[in-house]
């Protein structure tokens, strides 16, 4: 057996036993690799390790009973405290070291699963909270580095982990392949807009005439008006700021492309309060980009995309959290080395929208992960 193969085994033994102590038996278990985006300083683990974990809970209140947020909070505290039991049993998390980055799936055991304690909610929200500009991590990350070269990228965001979360380089080349067939957008919604670099791209290319700005992390606020604004001054553009909750974003009533950033908990909670909105303000033609995972992040996907009908059993998930229930066009794109999933009501402007990213920026269906054993 070799180094690697010892490491997954040991690794799977550790999840295993702290998932007991949750509550959760290890159902199966997935492999692969990709490279290193999140950890800028990675330079010896540029390709990292990735598995998701299949997980059956037997309690019907696991993660609570309210609705998808709710239960997205408790899943990301029992995750933190996996990664921090994984930390505590040698495999270091969200550092230059680290080997291997794990997720989870949580499925619910039976029809008739019992009532129990419902697990904490998350006590420490990660939203974007530390600005770096660019010139700051010069030549630290080629990946980095080249978007900067291309598309004069400024600014980089990470939580309150050290967790690299911006920009979403997948919803820029989102962006430049919806704009391939258009000569512009007339009206960009850009929810959880981070470093505000996609809008920064339209406003410096004077390619959008009205541009509405959503962010929830105080640490942004005053980057993104000040940026904005200056890149703007003279410019012929709108911009409109709701510094909000997504959950609360008052959507316009017409929208060409909409960019969803916004962290996943806050994905399906937002589909199911403004889904049939969203659809309506798009239009048959308008387009909608959600920055929707990495390839371990299957919970995520699944959730937004509706392609996992066990997830169903829940009771704080439902049909209306799914872009199916509002989009006949749906679609996930492996670009940039994240998925980004991409929605809306026409054959048409999928295909092309499908092959521009193709073309430009090599995008693939998400490669699947290799199943292995458990034990």
């Amino acid at each position: 057996m070799s180094e690697r193969e010892s490491s997954l085994k040991e690794f799977l033994s550790v999840s295993k036993d702290f998932f007991q102590s949750a509550g959760g038996s290890l159902l199966r278990a997935f492999h692969g690799t990709r490279r290193n985006i999140e950890i800028l300083d990675a330079s010896s683990h540029t390709e990292v390790d990735v598995c998701c974990l299949e997980v059956e809970f037997e309690e019907r209140n696991r993660f609570g009973e309210a609705d998808y947020l709710d239960a997205y909070e408790r899943y990301r505290q029992m995750r933190s405290d996996w990664w921090a039991y994984l930390e505590s049993n040698k495999f270091r998390q969200w550092d230059a070291s680290t080997s291997i980055i794990s997720h989870f799936i949580p499925y619910l055991g039976s029809a008739s699963a019992r009532t129990g304690t419902p697990y904490n909610r998350e006590s420490t929200k990660f939203f974007g909270q530390v600005l770096i500009p660019y010139e700051r991590v010069e030549h630290l990350s080629s990946y980095y580095d080249e978007i900067h070269e291309r598309y004069g990228v400024r600014w980089l965001l990470q939580d309150g982990r050290g967790i690299t979360i911006g920009p979403d380089v997948g919803l820029l080349f989102g962006l430049i392949a919806a704009l391939k067939d258009s000569k512009g957008i007339d009206t960009f919604i850009d929810l959880g807009a981070g470093t505000g670099e996609l809008s920064a791209y339209l406003i410096n290319k004077g390619l959008a005439k009205n541009i509405y700005i959503n962010e929830v992390s105080q640490h942004l606020r005053e980057h993104l008006h000040s940026y904005l604004e200056e890149l703007s001054r003279g410019k012929e553009v709108s911009i409109d700021y709701q510094f909000t909750d997504a959950s609360e974003f008052v959507l316009p009533e017409r929208a060409d492309v909409v960019s969803m950033g916004i962290y996943y908990g806050a994905q399906p909670f937002f589909l199911e309060r403004h889904g049939q909105r969203l659809r309506e303000a798009l239009g048959p033609e308008g387009l909608l980009m959600i920055q929707s995972g990495m390839l371990e992040n299957r919970f995520n996907i699944s959730s937004v995309t509706g392609d996992d009908e066990r997830l169903l059993d829940w009771p704080w998930y439902n049909e209306r959290c799914c872009l199916k229930t509002y989009f006949s066009e749906i679609e996930s794109v492996f670009v940039a080395d994240e998925i980004i999933t991409l929605a809306c009501n026409s054959g048409e402007r999928m295909a092309r929208v499908r092959r521009a990213l193709e073309e430009e920026f090599e995008a693939v269906s998400p490669p699947p992960l290799k199943e292995i054993s458990p034990d």
